[in-house]
Order: structure tokens, then sequence, then C-alpha cells
């Protein structure tokens, strides 16, 4: 049995906010539908490997940010 691997890592949280719209045009024959969004990532985790002992682990990256929209 393996021993206990300690927690290298902090806490990942994350915030998500989303705006859209739908709606109907030309006399409800064109539907219209539209979306922002954006993701902001605290202490991200990542997976990793070590290439010499082809071991994983769990740290922490920067944080990230994803941002985007639809039509």
């Amino acid at each position: 049995v393996l021993p206990a691997v300690a927690k290298r890592f902090d806490e990942e949280t994350a915030w998500s906010y989303e705006v859209g719209f739908k709606g109907l045009l030309a006399g409800d024959r064109v539907q219209l539908t539209a979306a922002a969004f954006l993701f902001d990532w605290k202490d991200l985790q990542v997976r990793g490997q070590d290439p010499l002992t082809q071991r994983q682990f769990v740290q922490n990256a920067a944080d990230a940010e994803s941002r985007g929209g639809e039509l």
C-alpha cells in the first residue's frame, strides 16, 4: 500500500457569468438567440506527470479566464 500523498495544491474556485437574449423577429418568422459568457477561475488545478518517474500530480496553475459569445 502506498503512503498517503500530501495535498500540494490550493482549492480551485470559479465564477461563471452569462447574459443572453431570445426573441422573435419579422412577424415571428425568425428567431434570434444571443449570449455572452465569462468564466473566472482562481487557483486553477492542472494535472501533470513527471517524465522520469511517470507519477501523476495535481498543482495550481495561474488564474484563468474564458470569454465568449454565441449568436
